[in-house]
């Protein structure tokens, strides 16, 4: 009870990553609190042994949280340059006793290990595919293979793409705040500009106190902190700076295929939603809107857009109960399954 009454306090602390010390903390006494509720972090390599997936190893390519209770698996796709467990770990807690959550680093990001020089949204998602087979042998569970996914921002590009080439895998695709098509990266651009900086990568990678309080302005539905040039320049220092290559290459990647990000109309076969934040400035309301068109005309059903008020661009982060209480009542199975055509 005094977690949930205090989870805007930490959410704000989480926001601003006070200091590199600090977060570490947060980060271990999370994770040992999900561990305590039933969801464990694993570590998985693509070996042909099973082994302890607990802690690290020699030759752990993929970090992430699941839980296993034989409920309905509720995959988690981050946004860029977030964690797994920045991103949901409030989400995670919520909603254990509805869903199996499974949540994992992206390449590039987070504890999950990138020695590769290709960025692209193919290889994230075949990336995500190999570690929901790996799961799914390794605990000789074949529901990890039939999810229920969710994708924020980059993560729904990710997400929709793999609903796309992995049509088995998926039974159900929420897309929340994702340039999934008709979105120009002038957008970000032009807001990167407003607020004094040259260009999104700024905002999405920030390298300085300036880059890295406009990220967290323009983030969020209302800024409610602003952090101390120490504490932003520790953040930086522990979050960027060491991913900032994989960060650039995937944010020239999107670049290089704006043209077909924004007309490629997704061949999906399962139910889709989209979830949006009213007062999302990255991506804003209008994309959502243009492609709930886009798609209601492709497969000449009404697409489903569901808004949330006072909210910006990370709803698991400023409204986690409201968002895990949105999966709750939307992210049910009974209707995951399509012939032909997404059930919209």
């Amino acid at each position: 009870m005094i977690r949930k009454k205090c989870y805007l306090i930490v959410l704000i602390f989480l926001s601003v990553a006070q200091a590199w010390g600090q977060m570490k903390i947060w980060e271990a006494s999370e994770s040992a609190y999900l561990a305590k509720r039933g969801v464990k972090e694993f570590y998985l390599n693509a070996s042909d042994s099973v082994h302890d997936l607990s802690k690290p190893n020699s030759n752990y390519v993929t970090h992430g949280f699941c839980s296993l209770s034989g409920k309905p698996k509720l995959l988690l796709l981050h946004g860029i340059t977030g964690t797994a467990l920045l991103h949901y770990s409030y989400t995670m807690d919520y909603l254990r006793k509805d869903f199996d959550v499974v949540a994992l680093d992206l390449r590039g990001h987070g504890q999950t290990i990138n020695d590769t020089v290709d960025f692209s949204i193919d290889a994230q998602v075949e990336f995500v595919a190999d570690a929901l087979y790996e799961l799914s042998r390794q605990f000789n569970d074949p529901t990890f293979e039939h999810v229920i996914l969710v994708g924020h921002s980059y993560g729904g590009v990710v997400a929709a793409s793999l609903a796309e080439k992995h049509p088995d895998m998926v039974r159900k695709l929420i897309i929340y705040d994702s340039p999934v098509g008709q979105y120009s990266s002038k957008t970000l651009d032009s807001l990167a500009v407003a607020n004094g900086l040259p260009n999104g990568e700024a905002i999405l990678s920030p390298r300085d106190y300036k880059d890295y309080c406009v990220r967290m302005k323009v983030g969020q539905y209302r800024l409610k902190w602003v952090p101390k040039i120490s504490a932003a320049n520790n953040a930086i220092e522990k979050y960027f700076e060491p991913r900032r290559k994989e960060q650039m290459g995937m944010i020239a990647y999107l670049r290089n295929q704006e043209e077909y990000l924004f007309d490629h109309k997704y061949n999906w076969k399962c139910k889709v939603l989209l979830l949006w934040g009213a007062d999302d400035q990255m991506v804003p309301l209008s994309t959502a809107l243009a492609i709930q068109k886009v798609y209601s005309d492709y497969y000449g059903k009404e697409m489903e857009l569901f808004v949330i008020p006072k909210t910006g661009h990370v709803m698991s982060l400023e409204r986690p109960r409201k968002f895990a209480k949105f999966l709750k009542e939307h992210a049910s199975v009974k209707t995951y399954r399509t012939v032909g055509t997404p059930s919209f």
